[in-house]
């Protein structure tokens, strides 16, 4: 009872709160149909494959990261969908105990009742840190590509895609090896997913960035 009061005002405003909190960082919040196919698909096959099937959570991945984590004495894999990523980030601390990833699970499950996957995908789309002060899509498009979102090519979007769980450590400013890699990764999963034939996918990955010029993250 006492869970329910506390989370369900925050939950009905959680879309306000994503469009406030999108224009307080200096960005702007765009409508998942102004955003086009690349980067919302490249971002649904890097991180939740199953995001318009799934519940908010992803079962399957979560006892495969438990076993993979037991086996190393360690948290080295996580099995967080979209949709629980966007409550932990709106509402919750990056803390790895126990009731905050129970809090994240229940939070998650509640949304996506309260909410269509579309609407998810937005916030969250709007909402995550893609590095450089890049705040949701829409800044992150401009910040490395000097581009909207619905102009990115392939190539571009994997990138964007790639970044989204260690801003800092795939920073194309710092690292393009590492930033390509991961590149690579994203759009080798969009080959897999169907949604890129082979041939596309190997084009992309071959394709020049065209990269604004940025500074290093970790030289700032």
């Amino acid at each position: 009872m006492i869970f329910y009061q506390t989370w369900a005002p925050k939950l009905e405003m959680l879309s306000q709160t994503v469009r406030e909190e999108a224009v307080e960082k200096g960005g702007m919040y765009l409508p998942l149909e102004h955003m086009g196919d690349k980067l919302p698909q490249a971002v649904i096959s890097a991180e939740d494959r199953t995001f318009y099937s799934n519940p908010g959570i992803d079962p399957k991945a979560m006892v495969r990261a438990l076993f993979i984590n037991l086996w190393n004495r360690a948290f080295v894999q996580g099995a967080s969908t979209l949709t629980q990523q966007l409550m932990r980030d709106v509402f919750l601390s990056q803390d790895k105990d126990l009731w905050r990833k129970a809090e994240e699970i229940l939070l998650a499950l509640w949304v996506t009742r309260l909410y269509s996957k579309d609407e998810i995908l937005e916030m969250y789309l709007n909402r995550v840190y893609f590095g450089h002060g890049a705040w949701g899509a829409p800044q992150a498009a401009r910040i490395y590509f000097g581009k909207e979102v619905n102009q990115l090519s392939w190539g571009q979007a994997a990138l964007l895609a790639g970044l989204l769980p260690a801003p800092s450590a795939y920073d194309p400013f710092c690292n393009l090896e590492a930033a390509r890699v991961r590149q690579r990764y994203v759009l080798n999963r969009l080959r897999d997913d169907g949604v890129l034939s082979a041939e596309e996918a190997e084009m992309a990955a071959q394709s020049p960035l065209y990269l604004l010029p940025g500074m290093c993250q970790g030289k700032r």
